[in-house]
């Protein structure tokens, strides 16, 4: 950066008035309560105001550390790591390569110091035990991470209408790193336009728009300008990165994330929304979901907050999806019922243990209890040997209780070497129906689709029990006499 030379003096005094307006602004909470309610507004907008020019102020001094080479040549393994290190006060000569002390001094620490000498050459902690030091917590990786990026762009020339907007301050630094990384989706849009343009639809928001904002413009731009064959590829890409995670959090939740494409996406906040508002206590029923009349009164008010409110709307939601499966709305390889499956000793409570779900999810024994009383859940009590009773049936398709009797036995897909989840298999003839074969469960065996198409290829066939299945992998075994149970 060209500009004019600044004296080692006039850096040094500079270093000082930071350092008073750090350690003025660390002391406020101690006359907080002291404060008129005009002077408390006041301080609050001045503060809020330093937070913000000070995160400009770190990415331009960051910028200009890494055009001069400084952080490459120092200890940290890059801009990120050099950010979130002097943001814990570390001692620059640990940072810094030797060659790189500055002329002007050390950074002054944020310490309350007696009056004599607390400087040394070289620096040593002699005299922390005679200072108060103001330990500073660090910014978090995602800020430093944020600062780094930002400067790293704005060392960058095609950036330059970008920098130059951080560094008037005419948009947070925030925004910024979303600016940059939105403004690659719509450059594809408009392939004539300059990429100064494109910042500059983004640099044109109010005032405090903020990153939510500036992705919702890159939205709208994309959506007027692109032609159809960009967007129906955009659909396609997003249709196929979509995706849905669960993970088992320490305190027994379970957390679920799901990435879905905007239309999905706008099917499911709208169902949710639309069961999720708050309703009323009333003593007519014990649905928290009911509507009341007009007039009516409504008794005490939902003491649910609104992302609770919006995690019982999803599960109202999946529940009845679930009812709508299994009543054969829907097509499906099996039933979409939640099994749960406890030993009689566990549930009757003569032993402690815990039942399971097909997936795997442990519920003691007071949960189930509780659960047996919804139809919408199927307990299955499992006797002294662990072994579901046979259901075997005349229907000709497999029923549900077969079906969750089935997974109970086998756990995942019986193939040997494979073991695919039930929610992935459907329930094998082991003797064909055709073939005169029952609907039992000592003729069922759970196989992938996969599998599945296998055995039918080469008509393999299997022995089973009540408690396992074993498969005869000889080719054709399937139309030898006896050659199952």
């Amino acid at each position: 950066m060209v500009g004019t030379t600044t004296s080692d003096s006039e850096v040094s005094e500079t270093v000082a008035q930071l350092h008073t307006t750090v350690d003025a602004v660390s002391r406020l909470h101690e006359s907080n309560h002291q404060r008129g309610t005009r002077d408390l507004a006041a301080l609050t907008r001045e503060v809020l105001a330093l937070l913000q020019v000070a995160e400009t102020a770190a990415v331009s001094l960051v910028a200009e550390a890494i055009q001069r080479g400084m952080v490459h040549e120092s200890t940290a393994a890059g801009p990120a790591q050099w950010v979130s290190r002097l943001s814990t006060g570390e001692d620059l000569d640990r940072l810094l390569p030797p060659a790189a002390t500055p002329t002007s001094g050390p950074l002054m620490p944020l310490v309350d110091c007696p009056d004599e000498d607390v400087h040394h050459d070289p620096p040593d902690q002699s005299n922390a035990d005679t200072c108060e030091i103001l330990r500073l917590p660090g910014v978090e990786p995602l800020i430093a991470s944020r600062i780094a990026k930002v400067a790293t762009a704005c060392t960058q020339r095609r950036n330059t209408v970008l920098a130059a907007a951080v560094t008037a301050n005419s948009v947070g630094v925030a925004a910024a790193r979303t600016a940059l990384i939105e403004v690659d989706k719509v450059i594809p849009v408009l392939p004539s336009a300059h990429r100064d343009a494109v910042f500059g639809h983004f640099l044109n928001l109010p005032a405090g728009s903020g990153s939510k904002a500036i992705r919702e413009l890159a939205q709208r731009v994309i959506a007027t300008y692109a032609d159809e064959t960009f967007l129906n590829d955009l659909d396609e890409r997003l249709d196929h990165a979509e995706s849905v995670t669960w993970s088992e959090l320490p305190n027994g939740m379970h957390r679920l994330v799901a990435d879905l494409a905007p239309t999905h996406a706008a099917h499911v906040r709208h169902a949710i929304n639309a069961l999720s508002a708050p309703t009323p206590g009333n003593s007519c029923c014990e649905d928290v979901f009911h509507r009341h009349t007009s007039g009516q009164k409504t008794g005490e008010p939902d003491p649910r907050q609104a992302d609770k409110r919006a995690a019982d709307a999803l599960v109202l939601l999946l529940t009845r999806g679930a009812e709508a499966i299994d009543n054969g709305a829907t097509p499906t390889s099996g039933t979409a019922r939640l099994v749960v499956t406890i030993d009689l000793d566990v549930l009757v409570g003569n032993v402690r243990g815990c039942g399971r779900t097909e997936a795997g999810t442990s519920l003691n024994a007071s949960q189930i209890r509780e659960i047996a009383c919804d139809a919408e859940i199927l307990p299955m009590v499992l006797g002294s040997g662990s072994q579901p009773l046979d259901v075997g049936r005349s229907e000709r398709l497999v029923t549900r209780g077969l079906r969750a009797a089935v997974i109970q036995r086998d756990r995942c897909c019986t193939y040997p070497g494979c073991d695919r989840p039930p929610s992935w298999c459907q329930v094998h003839h082991i003797i064909p129906w055709s073939h005169g074969g029952p609907t039992s469960l000592t003729n069922s065996a759970l196989l992938c689709q996969r599998h599945h198409t296998i055995v039918h290829r080469d008509e393999y066939t299997a022995t089973a029990t009540a408690s396992t299945v074993i498969w005869d992998l000889r080719p054709r075994s399937m139309r030898q006499p006896n050659a199952a149970a």
